[in-house]
């Protein structure tokens, strides 16, 4: 969706992915590669590490969209089929290369322009939040950003995974607004985008080689529209 077609006279909330959308993934990418190769290098007889994270990225990619009954637990059970290790053992291997070491660089890879349109959304008394598929953990700390409203895919009251529109319909229903007044942003078409057609969302995709462009002209954009401005 072009930003020229958006409809803000409908938005009240603003509802973001946060892998890929406020921050470079490709970067972060690159990063972790050759941190793996460094890893398998210097380590070899710890390939199982990367094998189970390569399982557990591919076990939550065959149930895309699926309702995941206690996903914070199964997620780690799927693992176990293949991995005759305990639970703990299984999560903290996820979480060192998941979570922790990508959490290094973050404060290096946020687009820039976030801030401001996240200021702006704020002078107009739009609330806004943040949805991931993954585990949030310290990435908005890392990434200086502090939002109205923060859920993930293993929450309780969510188990669901992308595009399951579960995330949307929370924060719509925890706002007292209608889906279809939410605001989609997302980088990723075939789960943002058809996580917020599924919600009856508007959605508008976050491109890494533009996104601060982008993120500039939706600020520039929501400045000179006259809603709800304090």
């Amino acid at each position: 969706m072009d930003i020229p077609k958006l409809n803000l006279d409908k938005v009240k909330a603003v509802f973001l992915d946060l892998d890929g959308t406020l921050y470079d993934l490709k970067k972060m990418q690159r990063i972790m590669r050759k941190k793996i190769l460094i890893h398998l290098l210097n380590k070899p007889w710890k390939f199982k590490e990367i094998l189970i994270v390569y399982y557990f990225r591919k076990d939550r990619k065959n149930s895309s969209g699926a309702f995941v009954p206690d996903l914070k637990t199964t997620q780690y059970r799927w693992l176990q089929r293949r991995f005759d290790m305990p639970l703990e053992e299984l999560e903290s291997i996820i979480q060192k290369w998941m979570f922790d070491l990508p959490s290094e660089h973050l404060g290096k890879l946020g687009f820039s322009s976030v801030h401001s349109f996240f200021y702006q959304l704020k002078q107009k008394g739009i609330p806004y939040g943040i949805h991931s598929d993954l585990p949030l953990g310290n990435k908005l700390e890392a990434l200086k950003i502090q939002v109205d409203f923060q859920t993930d895919a293993t929450d309780s009251d969510i188990n669901a995974l992308k595009p399951h529109p579960a995330g949307v319909m929370r924060f719509a229903k925890k706002l007292g607004i209608e889906t279809e007044e939410v605001l989609v942003l997302g980088d990723k078409k075939e789960l943002d985008g058809w996580m917020a057609k599924e919600a009856h969302a508007q959605f508008f995709h976050i491109q890494t080689s533009i996104a601060n462009q982008q993120y500039e002209k939706l600020t520039d954009l929501f400045k000179a529209h006259p809603v709800n401005e304090k």
